[in-house]
């Protein structure tokens, strides 16, 4: 559970969108290897391959596997959750098919799987999704269901065990507006139910009277429930130079609300090569529940959390990618991005900076 809570970030600022296969691309390769160093003394170092082969005219099967490697001393891990570094790992693999409907190529549906586990955490994921272009391929629509299921541990308790269950719908619209730009609307529902909390923090409570807090379970609700909707224009603004610009908005039944704005810019400076630079802002309100330090004149407040994710936050992220094509078709995409984050009611750690690195190659079969 805590490599689940810590390798969130790779995904959340991921660049790669460029090299990660479609399930109906042409047969392929592709192998990532993503790095994670903070200043709170955290690393993660996460290869992943995906395979995609044709199983027939009209049907593939994706693979993927990701193994992901943390170390830490964070005030978050070892403060929480054990007295010393942490290292664990994680491992993940998932299956999807996807098969073209005879109504057309531009047509096709897709189903697949996931399973993660770590030493104290399995999630397992299932999915079903549809894609169909329409008005001369001017017109994209897609559709994805997502269930889960997560089962907790903790491994300083061997009876402890805490289960999850979530749902996810998406929808996106794609609307070719002219030669030069594509507008995409995205909307995104979640519930989930089940233990939403984390087993090794604890949080501080402070008592009247009392030198020293005491420390209690953390304490969340069991039921959460959001809405994401999101806006984005991708456009070719001059020869040789392509802009996109998102907007997303978040809310929950936490009383969360973040605002995500993220603005990129490639250029193809030869006919293989092309580099691109990519900001994102973050802004998020913190959950109701949420305090910088909690007081209780009797009994703990009923929901509690250590958590500086539900809490006020605001973080700045930056990268610079170059994508290429190495001999007849392999696909090779570098990056190096910067993750500047700030809790203002987390004492703890009011800041965190980190470095992202990832390399992707993919290799046809």
């Amino acid at each position: 559970m805590r490599l689940q809570l810590i390798a969130a970030a790779i995904a959340s600022t991921a660049t790669l969108s460029t090299a990660t296969a479609d399930p109906t691309d042409p047969d392929a390769v592709t192998s990532s290897f993503h790095v994670y160093a903070d200043d709170d003394h955290v690393t993660v170092i996460s290869p992943s391959t995906r395979v995609i082969a044709g199983l027939g005219p009209r049907t593939s099967l994706a693979v993927d596997a990701t193994i992901d490697a943390v170390t830490g001393a964070s005030v978050d891990v070892v403060s929480s959750a054990s007295p010393a570094t942490v290292h664990e790992r994680r491992v993940e693999i998932g299956t999807s098919v996807t098969r073209i409907l005879p109504v057309g190529a531009a047509t096709s549906i897709a189903a697949g799987g996931q399973l993660s586990h770590e030493n104290d955490y399995d999630a397992f994921r299932a999915f079903a999704s549809a894609r169909a272009e329409l008005a001369e391929r001017n017109t994209t629509l897609a559709l994805r269901y997502t269930a889960g299921h997560d089962i907790a541990h903790a491994v300083s308790l061997p009876s402890f065990r805490r289960t999850r269950n979530g749902h996810q719908l998406t929808a996106t619209l794609s609307q070719v507006l002219d030669t030069q730009t594509v507008v995409d609307l995205i909307g995104d529902v979640a519930w989930s139910s089940g233990y939403h909390a984390n087993p090794y923090r604890m949080v501080p409570v402070g008592m009247p009277g009392w030198p020293l807090p005491m420390l209690v379970d953390e304490v969340t609700p069991t039921r959460r429930a959001s809405l994401a909707v999101a806006g984005r224009v991708r456009r070719a603004i001059v020869d040789d130079w392509f802009a996109t610009s998102t907007y997303r908005f978040y809310v929950d039944d936490w009383s969360v609300t973040s605002h995500t704005a993220t603005v990129e810019l490639f250029h193809q400076v030869a006919e293989r090569w092309l580099v691109g630079a990519l900001g994102r802002g973050y802004l998020q309100d913190g959950a109701e529940f949420y305090r910088a330090s909690y007081i209780a004149t009797d009994e703990p407040p009923a929901l509690r959390t250590r958590d500086r994710t539900l809490g006020p936050m605001r973080s700045l992220y930056l990268s610079a990618t170059v994508d290429t094509t190495v001999g007849p078709e392999w696909h090779l995409v570098l990056a190096l991005g910067v993750l500047a984050s700030w809790f203002p009611e987390f004492p703890a750690q009011a800041e965190r900076r980190a470095v992202i690195a990832t390399t992707s190659l993919s290799v046809p079969l």
